[in-house]
């Protein structure tokens, strides 16, 4: 099984919408976000769809996806954020979301994901790469530190 790392199409968004279902429903069940914090809206299948559009669409985002076999397998958003301005690197490029298929894991997907966003990245002159994960996800903190990611903040939330 050959699998292809490519920019995502217009083409590609229902493959990439049923990918990020299978996304939700790991951070259910490994993450904990079954908490009323992170509840969805109930269109928020349309709403994805509207979102990754955009995203693939936009020059200051990047959606790259995983095929093998004529069938998506993996997909990773990106896009550029705007750190306060007294930073002297005040660009960062953000993980929005990824996501491999159960049956193509260790096989180094996400590592060449990362390494095409990375090259995306410096080709925007952007200086960094990050990205959030639940503090529950042990086997994602596990990759992430082997790809050269160091934890250095803790994201909290209150409902209010």
């Amino acid at each position: 099984m050959d699998v292809i790392i490519r920019k995502a199409r217009l083409k590609d968004v229902s493959g990439i919408t049923r990918l990020w279902q299978q996304l939700i429903g790991c951070h259910q069940n490994v993450c904990g976000y079954d908490k009323p914090l992170f509840a969805h809206k109930k269109n928020a299948l349309s709403i994805y769809r509207k979102y990754i559009t955009k995203c693939i669409r936009s020059r200051n985002s990047l959606v790259l996806v995983a095929e093998s076999d004529n069938a998506l397998v993996g997909f990773v958003e990106a896009a550029i954020g705007k750190l306060p301005d007294i930073y002297l690197h005040d660009r960062e490029l953000r993980i929005l979301g990824i996501y491999v298929d159960e049956n193509f894991r260790r096989k180094g997907i996400s590592r060449k994901f990362f390494s095409e966003v990375a090259k995306w990245g410096k080709k925007k002159k952007v200086y960094s790469l990050g990205l959030m994960c639940s503090v529950h996800n042990e086997n994602a903190h596990r990759s992430y530190s082997k790809i050269g990611f160091e934890e250095h903040h803790w994201k909290m939330s209150k409902v209010i």
